[in-house]
């Protein structure tokens, strides 16, 4: 077992993800080796341990790690995974929290199948406004604040009906 330096990713094109690390001052290629459902592709300069199978100099996995960017100040038993270079993350906290942090960047999320949210309290703050491209179906009370409606621009918070008798209706009229 050797302590070694990622030096360039490798092709993916093949069953085994190759990366060439230096250790000792030699250069050498190896499999790169995460855990299983872990995918990465880390940065040259990131660490790691290089084993050789069975002592066989030909066959050789490295574990790598940028120690360096990583997550840093966890409480004990919180886990975070992410891109260390861009800071886009998903944290689960010691309090049971799951917090999902996309700081530069779009979070898209392709469900094939029914999506379910069920939750006390659902907040979205959307500073630029949101676009549902479907039908919005709302089992309960619906309260806004300034609700215009752009297919017959109307403002439901200040409209006004004429009666059939030729009276109003009340706020909003």
């Amino acid at each position: 077992i050797f302590q070694a330096v990622l030096k360039a990713l490798r092709g993916d094109a093949t069953n085994y993800p190759r990366v060439g690390v230096s250790y000792k001052g030699k250069d050498t290629d190896a499999v790169r080796q995460s855990v299983y459902g872990v995918c990465s592709a880390p940065p040259a300069g990131s660490n790691g341990l290089l084993f050789k199978v069975n002592g066989d100099s030909a066959t050789k996995y490295a574990i790598l790690d940028f120690m360096t960017g990583r997550f840093k100040n966890l409480s004990e038993g919180e886990v975070q995974i992410g891109n260390y270079l861009t800071q886009a993350s998903i944290k689960f906290d010691a309090q049971g929290n799951v917090t999902i942090d996309v700081p530069a960047g779009d979070l898209t999320a392709n469900v094939s199948g029914d999506t379910e949210i069920t939750t006390d309290s659902l907040t979205i703050n959307a500073v630029s406004g949101s676009t549902i491209n479907a039908n919005l179906n709302v089992n309960g009370t619906v309260t806004a604040t300034n609700f215009i409606s752009s297919g017959i621009s109307v403002d439901f918070n200040t409209h006004i009906h004429t009666g059939d008798s030729g009276g109003n209706t009340g706020v909003p009229k």
